[in-house]
Formats: structure tokens, C-alpha cells, sequence
């Protein structure tokens, strides 16, 4: 990318990570080479998207049901027209008269379970690759349970803002045998191993320079809240270390 800049040729390139100059402390020869431009939906150019689509449909939606369907959507505007989508299709939207207000009904409560019904798979596999895939990487440490589960826990607030800090996940996780070093080590592979287990995108980030665990998937927030989860820790067989497996997860392999 320096080579390509010296000759005027300009690289874009898109990625999901949440912090700000990560090329450049990756590589500090990039440092003045590189804008960051950030793509982040405020909520009134969410509501516009949502009024735009009713004067398409030739209805009208009602400021709360706009503000619900905001609310619900944590910044994401793919899960707002989802949710949107699967509302007025249970409204019958495509048979009702032009200039139809369309306010909130009990089929709002339907078009968020079967939106959360449709992440399941997603939310579910990740959560159980996450934590079954590193019990056979050759340390065999279970902090990714711990991990896992402490995030899940925390409020929308910490995981949508700047992220949780390692100290405070640790008193969080609040776990016998569990040192800050393991916790470290087991942060700094999180990227790593979502590659490995094929969850594109990631749903969790590490920030190294602020030592902060990430939420990147904001969906999640809105799974966590509507959806019906299963959890590996809420099973009743009990993950544990696996050291002898025969084919440890090798994250650092190609």
C-alpha cells in the first residue's frame, strides 16, 4: 500500500474491526498514509431509511413504531429492514389500502422472535465452535468459557460503547484458577480462532493497544434479547481441557 500511494494509486480497503488507525499500529510505515472513515448509522438516518420505505409501500408507520424498530436495531440498519420486512409482512402490508398508518401491534413481539429464530443458527454454532474448538488447541485452556460467558453478560452499554476492559472481564469472570496472563493470552487469539471456525464476520474483536474485548456484531445485542439461546455452558455435559487430543486447533497455521 506505501508503493501503490507513492504512485498516486489509492487502496480501499473495507474491514469490520471496530477501533480507530489498526493498519497503522500493524504497521507504523502506513502512519500518515491512511484516513479512517468511518461508516456508523445514526438513528434519524435510520428512521429516514424506515420512512423512505413506508412512502415506497404507500403507507405510513407511526413515530413509535419507528423508534421501536431504531431501538431494536442498535445502530445496524441490515437489522432494521429485517425486522421492518418481517413486521409488515405479518401485517399483510401488500393488502392493505395506500395511506394506511401502520402503528405497534403484537405482531411487532412475532416479527422479533422470528428474526432472532433466523440468527439462531449463527449465534448458536459460534458460541459452541468458540468454546468446543479451543478446548483442542494444545493448552487446552478453558478461559473460553469463562470468556465467552462474561461477555454475554455484560450490558449493551459496555459491549456497544468502548468495549470492556481485560481487568474488569476478569473480576467479571471471577473464576478460580483464572489469571489476567491466561485471559491476555486467550484475547489475543480471539480473532484468530473466529477465522479458524469460519464465523465471518467475527462476532468479538480484541483491541491490544486498549486492552478491550469488542462486540462487532451488534446483532447479537438484539439475538441476546428476543431469541431462545443455548448456551454451551447451560448444558449439562461439562467442557473441559482436552490436551490429549490427536488433532489440536492450530490457529496460527494457514
Amino acid at each position: 500500500m506505501k508503493a501503490l500511494g507513492e504512485y498516486a494509486c489509492h487502496v480501499v480497503i473495507i474491514g469490520v474491526w471496530a477501533q480507530s488507525h489498526l493498519l497503522t499500529y500493524f504497521n507504523g510505515d502506513l502512519d500518515g498514509r491512511v484516513d479512517d472513515i468511518h461508516l456508523k448509522w445514526e438513528d434519524d438516518e435510520l428512521r429516514s431509511v424506515l420512512k423512505r420505505g413506508a412512502v415506497a409501500l404507500h403507507v405510513e408507520l407511526t413515530e413509535a413504531l419507528i423508534d421501536a424498530f431504531v431501538a431494536d436495531s442498535y445502530g445496524n440498519v441490515g437489522l432494521v429492514h429485517r425486522l421492518a420486512s418481517n413486521f409488515l409482512k405479518l401485517e399483510g402490508v401488500d393488502q392493505l389500502p395506500d395511506g394506511t398508518v401502520i402503528d405497534v401491534s403484537e405482531k411487532l413481539s412475532e416479527a422479533r422472535i422470528a428474526v432472532a429464530e433466523e440468527m439462531s443458527g449463527r449465534f448458536d454454532t459460534f458460541a459452541s465452535n468458540f468454546v468446543g474448538g479451543m478446548r483442542r488447541m494444545p493448552e487446552g485452556l478453558v478461559v473460553y468459557l469463562h470468556l465467552l460467558r462474561a461477555v454475554t453478560a455484560s450490558d449493551d452499554e459496555s459491549l456497544v460503547g468502548q468495549g470492556i476492559d481485560s481487568r474488569q472481564l476478569l473480576t467479571n469472570i471471577d473464576s478460580e484458577g483464572i489469571r489476567l496472563s491466561d485471559l491476555t493470552q486467550a484475547l489475543e487469539r480471539i480473532d484468530r480462532l473466529q477465522v479458524k471456525i469460519d464465523i465471518s464476520p467475527p462476532v468479538l474483536t480484541y483491541h491490544r493497544a486498549g486492552k478491550r474485548v469488542q462486540l462487532v456484531d451488534r446483532s447479537f445485542l438484539f439475538y441476546r434479547k428476543y431469541g431462545t439461546q443455548s448456551w454451551p455452558w447451560d448444558e449439562a455435559e461439562e467442557i473441559q481441557n482436552d490436551l490429549a487430543a490427536a488433532t489440536p486447533l492450530d490457529i496460527f497455521a494457514a
